[in-house]
């Protein structure tokens, strides 16, 4: 299945911006004083195919492929497309506990009533 037929989307529907995500592996492997036969290596990804998008010949990555990288890396692709984590109080884990529960029929329930409940009331 090839990832990069469709725009990639991050949590908030907003587009993957690849040169942050190239700047954050440029970091880490600098940090980590890796070179890109080490990270090949280690992960999996053909050394050409990290060294064209670190140096930005490939505009983009399949995401099986920065994966990879990531965990050889020893960091979260959360962390190198720049997601910040969602902070949840204990009612909404008590909402997602609930949700697993339910069959995706009632889950579609809950999401339409959670949506209209969301919007602002017009007065």
């Amino acid at each position: 299945m090839n990832t990069l037929a469709k725009p990639v989307l991050r949590l908030d529907n907003s587009p993957m911006n690849w040169n942050f995500v190239r700047g954050a592996l440029q970091k880490v492997i600098g940090e980590k004083g890796w070179s890109h036969n080490l990270i090949a290596e280690k992960s999996g990804v053909p050394q050409p195919t990290i060294s064209r998008f670190i140096n930005g010949e490939s505009k983009a990555m399949e995401l099986e492929n920065l994966s990879a990288i990531c965990k050889a890396l020893g960091v979260s692709v959360a962390e190198v497309i720049g997601e910040r984590p969602i902070e949840l109080d204990d009612n909404a884990r008590r909402v997602i506990k609930a949700m697993e529960q339910l069959p995706e029929y009632k889950k579609q329930v809950v999401v339409s009533t959670a949506e209209t409940l969301a919007k602002p009331e017009n007065k």
